[in-house]
C-alpha cells in the first residue's frame, strides 16, 4: 500500500486569502496570506481559504498572518474582523508590532495597575480590560 501523495497547489493564489489589517493610525498589512489567526472575544480562531462568512469582535491579543515569506504578528487591543469570499478585513485599535513593545515599561504599568484599588463596576471593567491589553503585549514581547 502506497502512502498518499501530498497535495500540490498550482500557486500560492490557490490557497490564498486577501488580508487587510487597518488601525486608525496606519495600514498594518495588505496582501495575500495562507492563514490568519485572530483573537475573538469568545476565543482565538483561524481563517483559511474557503472559511464561512463571519463578523467577529476582537479582543486584546495577537493577529498572526502566515504568508509564504513568513509570519507577521500584530498585537491589538480590540477591533472587528469580517471574513467573506476569501477576504479578511480587520479593523483594529491599539495595534503595535512586537518589536515596538518596551517590555520593562509594560511590566511597570501592569504592576502599578494591579496595585491600584478600584471602586465601582465600571472602574473594575476598565481595569480588567487594561490588564488584558498589557498582558497580551507582555506575551508578545517575549
Amino acid at each position: 500500500m502506497s502512502s498518499p501523495k501530498p497535495v500540490k497547489w498550482a500557486s500560492v493564489a490557490d490557497m490564498a486569502l486577501h488580508v487587510t489589517i487597518i488601525s486608525p493610525e496606519r495600514r498594518l498589512y495588505e496582501g495575500e496570506a495562507e492563514s490568519v489567526a485572530l483573537p475573538g472575544v469568545v476565543g482565538n480562531f483561524a481563517v483559511l481559504k474557503g472559511h464561512a462568512p463571519l463578523v467577529s469582535e476582537l479582543t486584546a491579543g495577537e493577529v498572526v498572518v502566515l504568508t509564504p515569506q513568513g509570519k507577521k504578528v500584530y498585537v491589538v487591543e480590540s477591533g472587528f474582523a469580517e471574513i467573506r469570499n476569501n477576504k479578511v478585513t480587520a479593523l483594529v485599535e491599539g495595534a503595535v508590532l512586537p518589536e515596538e513593545i518596551d517590555r520593562n515599561s509594560v511590566q511597570q504599568k501592569l504592576d502599578q495597575l494591579l496595585k491600584k484599588p478600584v471602586v465601582g463596576e465600571e472602574a473594575l471593567q476598565a481595569k480588567e480590560r487594561e490588564v488584558l491589553v498589557l498582558r497580551a503585549r507582555l506575551r508578545s514581547a517575549g
